[in-house]
């Protein structure tokens, strides 16, 4: 079973070494905030990494520059040297923290050859949000491309035009905003929703009744035979009859229903889906966590450290993935 993740920066002050939670965990390099966000799971098979932050909470636009120049004594970027601002890239995975919980009105990420925009905020863009991109680079002359819909109610069609049966879709971005201030998440994602020659993603951003704006950043490759094409549906129950014991034992253990076994790393999403089973709520984490041979799914609201990783809501989701044999 999988540990919440390994720390990311080494502590340089005694205030950084009281974060360090988890006896079995890495040294994170760096100064490290006492709160589990700073944990992610390593960039692992050829996958990028790359730390994303908005300190006030608004809307940030990471300049390549600012995405290489250290971010409290380490590189935001891991392997550090990975990510070359002129190349495509899927999305492999994704873990998005806004401190507390909040209400929802936009969630960001988006690349750009001058660098990437990130945002987990509410109206207020009072609070600090931060967050981990997984990224795999795609081949020497992919084109990134961009489909937009606007003043979508509930869920909507984003058309990506003709595409192939020998060609696969991947994600590389999105941006979901609501027109009309901010609100509960009940549910939130994107699945490929046409069989034939002429493809689209529905958009869905759910829980009262309001109008949002949708941004798909996505790119095509030929299906050369190497990759394989996984759908996996998953269903959280927040009892478990060895819950305590296992916190007894592991403050880091995570509920078996979040953790799923992909057998390979993962190299690119085409699909995801996320739901509240009993009604809209606040988000405090939201994603899809790759590690070498499984993935864990955040999608709660705040809980406390040693419940981090038992949310107390029941949810279900989807996701589609390509991975290597």
């Amino acid at each position: 079973m999988k540990r919440i993740g390994f720390p990311f920066w080494v502590a340089f002050t005694a205030l950084a070494l009281t974060c360090l939670f988890a006896l079995a965990a890495r040294a994170q390099e760096g100064a490290c905030p006492a709160h589990p966000a700073c944990d992610a799971a390593p960039p692992t098979a050829g996958l990028c990494r790359i730390y994303l932050n908005a300190p006030t909470g608004n809307p940030a636009f990471l300049s390549n520059r600012v995405l290489n120049t250290p971010h409290n004594g380490t590189s935001r970027i891991q392997p550090s040297g990975c990510y070359d601002p002129d190349a495509t890239y899927a999305m492999a995975g994704w873990r998005f923290n806004i401190r507390g919980g909040a209400k929802i009105q936009q969630m960001t990420f988006l690349q750009d050859s001058d660098g990437l925009q990130f945002a987990f905020a509410d109206k207020d863009s009072g609070e600090y949000a931060d967050g981990f991109v997984w990224l795999y680079k795609l081949p020497e002359g992919t084109r990134l491309r961009t489909a937009r819909r606007t003043s979508c109610r509930n869920f909507c069609d984003v058309e990506l035009g003709q595409v192939a049966d020998n060609q696969i879709i991947l994600i590389s971005g999105f941006d979901f905003r609501r027109q009309d201030g901010d609100g509960h998440v009940r549910r939130v994602g994107l699945r490929q929703s046409r069989s034939g020659p002429f493809k689209a993603y529905t958009a869905i951003f759910t829980d009262d009744d309001f109008l949002f704006d949708v941004t798909v950043q996505y790119a095509i490759i030929p299906d050369d035979g190497r990759f394989i094409r996984h759908n996996s549906r998953w269903r959280y129950e927040p009892n478990w009859r060895n819950y305590d014991e296992q916190r007894a034992r592991d403050l880091n253990f995570v509920h078996p229903q979040l953790d799923l076994y992909t057998a390979t790393p993962l190299r690119g999403l085409n699909g995801f889906s996320f739901e509240f089973r009993d009604g809209g709520r606040f988000l405090e984490y939201i994603g899809i966590e790759p590690f070498e041979d499984d993935a864990e799914v955040w999608f709660q609201d705040h809980q406390s450290d040693e419940d981090l990783r038992f949310p107390d809501d029941r949810f279900e989701g989807y996701w589609s993935y390509i991975r290597l044999p």
